[in-house]
This record gives structure tokens, sequence and C-alpha cells, in this order.
């Protein structure tokens, strides 16, 4: 190899890339190649046909571009041309953000990086060329220097399509530097390129406390205010935000949507529920539905906008002393206090014994007394009960009692075990209140036998045996108050207090476990 010319050859083709011109001079190349003025969503289909394409097996198209890096994932490649295909054309689905969902070690990154390598590849080849407007900060297409009024005209005469408006500071530049003559405008040509923060940028999200939206659209630039006099002015904000240096190009969102188990607990407006309740029977994985559900988070209610089924996938579980648990996949975040006493987030595959996880305590966000709409699926044999018409505060105490000392038989046997002469009382008048049966009383169980109470009892979520205790669905969506009376019917029969005042309960599964001190973090605050 003869380094020396290969050096000059690569001289060479760099001057090419420094032309600089006016506007006048730019529009004449363009009329000439108009796939210069391209959208971004074109350049990038381009870019990718541009290497070529052949048949896999089963038929499908097989896109040379990625053809040396991804293997086995012809579809999902497909589908991705697909989007830039069809975002080429103008279509509506350019809009949307293409989002890239699936397992680690799936390919999502190497498909990024290949796209913006060859970004990178592509404008510096002379049919990928773009140029810009020069000193301008986001590389502003120069076509947008023609006013709205002419672009019709444009369009129809010399094929060229005008999206877009000047930013703040080429308007003041055409304005005040130039008088108004776009022709002389000077333009360039341009290299993308991520190293020198020109058409592709990369963004990942941290602590949302400390993290500053000028990160995306930049900020005011205060060191040039006493030059320029106010913040108005568009010399005084600087456009360096990651979204204004992708412009034309393409920006990656890096770690934007995470997992967490279905078993999840959220605050929702419709109360507890789990994450997989939002979800339908029919929801395939590795797809997105829209679910508009007003939820608790950091930063007070909001409502989400899609549910992701990311199908099984390995999880990480962290406990804390006090028993609390998180689990997700293990690129899910999580805030820590560092060891500067900061909050930050951590992937849960980052988490070490001994960090601090911040929790947050007083969410107070319930749902409406749930309506009980129940039938009873033997009418005719078993004996029939009073329904409630929905959960009130008496039945979330029965319920309590049950799930702390009551059991069940399939024979429709439902017993409560206590010696409390109190709790006894309150449990027979409540049973006979609530479904107009009176139980009888024994030395130390409270029985009665009701197949029909019995389905009603497994239509309200309530689980028989010490293993199986969970707090009910119809309490978990139910008002506040209710799940205060489930609780208080639940320690009273199954909860100690010791000489030190403190409460304490058998927990016999991590599920109930954490759906129990879940509500209390909430209710005692």
């Amino acid at each position: 190899m003869d380094l020396v010319k290969r050096l000059e050859e690569y001289r060479d083709r760099e001057r090419e890339l420094t032309w600089e011109g006016t506007f006048a001079q730019y529009f004449e190349i363009a009329t000439k190649q108009p796939s210069i003025a391209q959208l971004s969503h074109e350049r990038i289909y381009n870019m990718i046909m541009a290497a070529g394409t052949d048949a896999s097996r089963s038929g499908d198209p097989r896109y040379k571009f990625f053809s040396q890096e991804i293997f086995g994932l012809e579809k999902p490649l497909q589908q991705i041309a697909e989007y830039f295909h069809s975002a080429a054309q103008r279509l509506e689905v350019r809009k949307r953000i293409l989002l890239l969902m699936g397992p680690v070690g799936g390919g999502k990154s190497t498909i990024v990086h290949l796209l913006k390598r060859g970004l990178e590849q592509y404008t510096r080849a002379q049919e990928g060329a773009i140029y810009a407007i020069r000193d301008c900060p986001m590389h502003e297409e120069p076509l947008h220097l023609i006013p709205v009024e002419l672009r019709a005209d444009v369009e129809r005469e010399f094929d060229l399509y005008v999206e877009g408006d000047l930013c703040p500071h080429c308007r003041w530049m055409v304005e005040d530097k130039y008088g108004g003559k776009i022709e002389e405008i000077p333009v360039k040509r341009i290299a993308f390129s991520e190293k020198y923060r020109i058409g592709i940028g990369t963004f990942t999200p941290s602590d949302p406390k400390s993290q500053d939206v000028a990160e995306l659209v930049g900020g005011i630039d205060l060191s040039t205010i006493g030059e320029v006099g106010v913040e108005s002015d568009p010399r005084a904000y600087r456009f360096d935000g990651e979204l204004n240096i992708a412009n034309r190009g393409l920006m990656e969102f890096i770690e934007m949507l995470k997992c967490l188990p279905g078993s999840s607990l959220l605050f929702t407006q419709s109360g507890i529920r789990r994450l997989d309740s939002f979800a339908q029977s029919d929801h395939p994985a590795g797809e997105s539905r829209s679910v508009e559900v007003q939820l608790a988070s950091s930063t007070g209610v909001e409502t989400t906008a899609h549910l992701y089924h990311a199908g099984v996938q390995p999880t990480k579980r962290v406990t804390t002393r006090r028993g609390y648990v998180s689990e997700g996949t293990f690129e899910h975040r999580i805030q820590v206090v560092n060891n500067e006493g900061v909050q930050v987030w951590r992937r849960h595959d980052e988490l070490q014994v001994g960090d601090w996880v911040v929790m947050q305590k007083g969410q107070n966000l319930w749902g409406q007394d749930v309506e009980i709409q129940w039938q009873p699926k033997r009418p005719i044999l078993a004996s029939r009960i009073k329904t409630p018409e929905r959960m009130t505060p008496g039945l979330a105490r029965w319920l309590g009692y049950m799930t702390g000392e009551g059991d069940t038989r399939p024979d429709g046997t439902i017993r409560f075990s206590n010696v409390e002469e109190e709790l006894r009382a309150d449990y027979c008048q409540l049973t006979q209140e609530l479904f107009g049966v009176q139980p009888r009383c024994y030395q130390k169980v409270v029985q009665l036998n009701n197949v029909a109470l019995l389905d009603l009892l497994d239509y309200l979520g309530f689980k028989t045996g010490a293993y199986n205790k969970e707090i009910p669905w119809s309490v978990l969506q139910s008002s506040r108050e209710c799940v205060l009376e489930f609780l208080s019917g639940y320690f009273a029969g199954d909860g100690t207090v010791n000489l030190g005042g403190r409460l304490s309960w058998p927990l016999p599964r991590s599920g109930w476990r954490n759906k129990c001190k879940l509500s209390c973090s909430i209710l005692v605050w």
C-alpha cells in the first residue's frame, strides 16, 4: 500500500466536502440533483436501498445494508425499511417515533449503530450529498430561505419540495445581516458526524430532577446577553441541544422504555392494579397497544399512551432490608442515593448490596368502590344470599377477617378461627348484614355453610390457604376507606403488637408481602 498516495486521495475527497457558495449557486445544484434536498426519512431509506437487496429463502427481501452485522432478523428489518419507505412518501407515519423493542442482545443498538455510521458515510458520498446554511447552528436546509409564497411554484417547476421554516438565528441573519437578499446567503456542504455533533444526536435519560430540558433543545446563553441586550435575541440562545444538532438527520433516545413484570402494582384512577390487568388476552409479545390510564408517578398523576408486551425476559429482583421488592429487566432503572448524597437513576443490574433505594410514599390516588356484578353460578341448588351492590368499608373489613384467619372448603364451608369475643361478634354481625346469613359460633371457630357465598368470595378475589393469601382485587381497586378497613380487619385478626409498639403480622408470600407493605406505606404517611 502506498500510504502517501492514499493520503493524497483522502485529502482530495475531503476538499470535495468543503464546497462553499451562495444560495443562488446551491439552488442551481439542487435543480440538477433534487435528491440533495430530500427529507431525513427519504435520505435514510435511499441509503438503505442504495446498498442493494436480495431475497431470503422465504421470499422476503433481505437488505444488504444490515446483512454484515444482523442475522436472523429479516422480518423486523423489513418492518423498519417499510417504516422509512412510508415516511419517505410524507405519509402520516413519519410523525411517529420509531421504537426498537426487544430482549437484551436482540440487535437494537446494532441497528441504530449501523444507521448512524451509514448516514456518516452516505452524506460524504455524492449521491447522499447534503448542504446547509453556513453559520447556522442547526445546519438548516438552504431551501428554507425560499418564501412560503414561492414554494408551490418552485415545486411545480423544479420538482423541489420545501418543508419547514428558518430557525430564529437564520431569520435574524437574513433580515439584519443580509438585508433580505437570500440569494447572497452563504451555503456550504456538510457531512453528518456524531463525533462533531452534526446531524446525529444521542440522548440518555438520567435523574429527572437534575436533568435539564436544555440538553434536548438548548437554552439561554447568559454570557452573550450583555452583548445583544435582551434574552429574546436569537443570538442569546444556544441551539446545542441533542434535538437541535440532530436536525435533518437521526436522533437516538437510549433506554426510554423499560419493562416491569406483570405482577407490578400501580396506583391508578381505578385503584391499585396489576400492570398486566391492562393487557388484553390477545396482546402479542413484541407489540404495543394504546392504553390511556392515569397513574401516580414521581412527578404527580400522569396519563399513559401505550402498553408494551415484551414477552418473557430475564429480570432482577431487589429486596430492601424492610422487605420492599422491586423487580424488572436488567436495564430497568430505579432511583438510589449515591455516595455524595445525590439522587440518581441506576439500572437493576448496576445495583449493589448496601445501596440506598429511594421510595415514594403518600401516593394519594385511589379508585371508586368496586361495583359488584356477580351472578350466582348455582341459583337452583345453592341457598340464596343477599349480594352487596358494591364494595363497602364493612365488606372490606369482613374480607380482612377472612384473609387473616379465615378459610373455605369446596363443599361451601366458610370458617373464621378466632377466640376474641369482640371480633367474633363483629364478624357475625357483618355476615348477617352483608349476606343475610347467620353463622354458627363454636368454641374456637365461627362457621357457616353456603356455596353461593363461596362463589361470591371467589369472584371478589379471596384466596383460601395460608400460602395463597393476598389482598383481593376488589379491595385494591376500591377507595382508600375500604383499603383501610380491610387492613384493619386483617391486623385485628392476625396481627400483634410488641412491647415497643410495633405492629407485626405473618406474611407468607413475597407477592402478598409486597401488596401489604405497599398499601401500608401509602396509607400511613
